[in-house]
């Protein structure tokens, strides 16, 4: 599936600039730090550490690495609050 060039452009952004990023996907608002964005196994994704989620789901930690797909995510936009970068290598 092909990635919307404003999405691609997003992505790009908070990840270069180290910024979170607030996005609707799955049916939950979640709050994320971006860290790596690519193709894996023909799709487009991307790798987050992710903060928040609400509301959140029931018997699943709220925070956590999370491998999101692109063409899932709806109302991306990029936040003011930065972090810090790299969390060290996701399990």
């Amino acid at each position: 599936m092909m990635i919307d060039a404003s999405l691609d452009r997003v992505v790009r952004s908070a990840i270069e600039r180290k910024r979170l990023l607030r996005a609707r996907y799955d049916g939950r608002i979640r709050e994320v730090e971006p860290h790596d964005y690519g193709v894996q196994s023909g799709v487009e994704r991307v790798l987050v550490y992710q903060l928040r989620a609400t509301p959140p789901k029931p018997g699943q930690r709220a925070t956590g690495w999370r491998l999101l797909d692109l063409a899932k995510l709806e109302a991306c936009e990029v936040l003011d609050e930065p972090f810090a970068g790299s969390r060290g290598h996701p399990k």
